[in-house]
């Protein structure tokens, strides 16, 4: 494949797809994401070929633009800021990078 064409990737997150870049999930080479990727971790891949992910798709959004960006908006509510949390750990997006900077978007959600 041409260096200029990006290597895409589309997860199935409970029934909701959503495709990134593979440049964009190794962003976090820690990251279950990247692992994924990486072939480090085993996956389920749907008929379609998506990789599946039993998870709530209600927070996925938000990880793919923190790894794209570096940051993204939090939600505002506590409980959210709990499952978002909860989703952040399991997919191990962002804790390496608020241990070392309070500016990361998902550092205020660790400290809750």
């Amino acid at each position: 494949m041409s260096p200029l064409v990006p290597s895409f990737v589309t997860f199935n997150v409970a029934g909701q797809r959503f495709t990134t870049t593979r440049d964009t999930l190794l962003k976090e080479p820690s990251s279950r994401l990247a692992m994924l990727v990486r072939g480090v971790l085993p996956c389920i891949k749907d008929d379609a070929g998506a990789v599946f992910l039993d998870r709530d798709s209600k927070y996925f959004q938000l990880m793919l633009n923190y790894l794209r960006d570096g940051w993204c908006s939090l939600p505002t509510s506590a409980n959210e800021r709990r499952e978002l949390l909860r989703e952040v750990r399991w997919y191990q997006v962002g804790a390496a990078a608020v241990s070392q900077s309070r500016q990361t978007g998902f550092s205020s959600i660790y400290n809750s």
